[in-house]
């Protein structure tokens, strides 16, 4: 029994990893060609980042809606509303703040601050009060941000030299708030795992519906909403790219939820942090380009930061299982020494009780 439940959440494991790590690669390279390629080659390229979130949020908000109505004929969400806006809206304020930032400070920067998602989803995590980690998680996340940090730091450089771009203040602050919004994020997911036991299609739909909106708004609000239109209508490959871009964002989506029903949210921000370094580690190897010694030194210490969260992960589940198994069972002894202790009063009050019942019964039959 339990070795059949070990190869369960091995294969659950696999499948998340496995799910994210393939749809997010697709979907790295479709989005860096969205904004890179000049459709009509005049200059003008894609600019309009908030359609990204739309159309990925509109596509994954269908496929749950469909799911959830048609296969498990769920007609409303388990868990509040207010607690659906709140995820919607950090999430969709985490994509924008990482996608709006690159218009103020270089890329390397950007990939070196959102490097530390893991840390600032276990801080936001544990002072929200939804999660709370050992000092061996805090450790292993450590570790895997200063690996991450180092080698792309170090892979950057290399290819680039230092970059000639300035550092705007807008940038940064830009990064910081879509950092605290990962750990938000997170933190909300898990206070909806943890009250509502929601399932992962119910949980999508749920996040979704409201992304929408927020993304709509945001394209009103900031008056791009007719040129992103015009844009997509003068160049479809443009808008074909998109479309393609929300399919695979909506299958990753899927694995996303997966791995936050199966796991935590603590062990998708690990998988979908190391995922673009486990990429570059790839094609280091399939193309034997040359890494340096402090670069194996960060390879190196992401692997024990994994191998720890993998370690902490199994071995603490098994300790909370134990806890509340011990819990259930002093509580229990409890109730049953209470019972004992309380016995001879029952007996008592029984007695009393009969003892006035015949009493009555004899002055009733005496007037008679």
């Amino acid at each position: 029994m339990q070795n059949s439940k070990k190869a369960s959440s091995r294969l659950h494991l696999a499948i998340a990893v496995g799910g994210i790590y393939g749809t997010f690669l697709y979907f790295g390279i479709l989005q860096e060609k969205l904004y890179r390629t000049d459709y009509g080659n005049t200059g003008d390229k894609f600019r309009f980042s908030w359609t990204v979130i739309f159309f990925q949020a509109l596509f994954s908000w269908i496929t749950a809606k469909s799911i959830n109505t048609f296969y498990y004929k769920q007609k409303k969400s388990s868990f509040p509303r207010k607690l659906q806006i709140e995820i919607a809206a950090f999430y969709a304020l985490s994509m924008f703040g990482s996608n709006q930032a690159l218009k103020f400070i270089p890329y390397v920067v950007q990939a070196l601050m959102k490097s530390s998602k893991v840390l600032s989803v276990m801080l936001v995590s544990k002072f929200a009060g939804t999660e709370t980690f050992s000092k061996m998680q805090y450790f292993s996340g450590l570790l895997i941000t200063t690996g991450i940090v180092i080698f792309n730091l170090l892979e950057k450089d290399k290819k680039n030299g230092k970059h000639t771009q300035s550092i705007s203040i807008i940038g940064l602050i830009l990064l910081l708030v879509s950092l605290f919004s990962d750990g938000m994020t997170s933190s909300k997911q898990s206070e909806a795992r943890n009250k509502y036991k929601p399932s992962m299609f119910e949980m999508m739909e749920s996040s979704n519906i409201y992304a929408i909106l927020f993304a709509f708004l945001y394209g009103v609000g900031s008056f791009e909403l007719i040129p992103a239109v015009q844009y997509l209508w003068n160049y479809p490959e443009c808008f074909t790219d998109l479309v393609i871009l929300a399919i695979m964002g909506t299958i990753g989506q899927c694995f996303v939820y997966f791995t936050i029903i199966y796991f935590n949210s603590f062990m998708l921000s690990v998988i979908t942090t190391t995922r673009k370094f486990f990429t570059v580690i790839s094609s280091i190897l399939i193309f034997g380009y040359e890494i340096s010694g402090f670069q194996w030194m960060s390879i190196i210490l992401v692997f024990i930061g994994v191998g720890m969260e993998l370690f902490e992960g199994k071995h603490g589940k098994e300790e909370k299982k134990q806890s509340n198994l011990s819990q259930e069972q002093h509580r229990m002894q409890s109730l049953e020494g209470t019972s004992t202790k309380d016995a001879p009063k029952v007996e008592n009050k029984q007695k009393r009780n009969g003892l006035g019942k015949h009493m009555r019964e004899a002055a009733r039959e005496k007037r008679e």
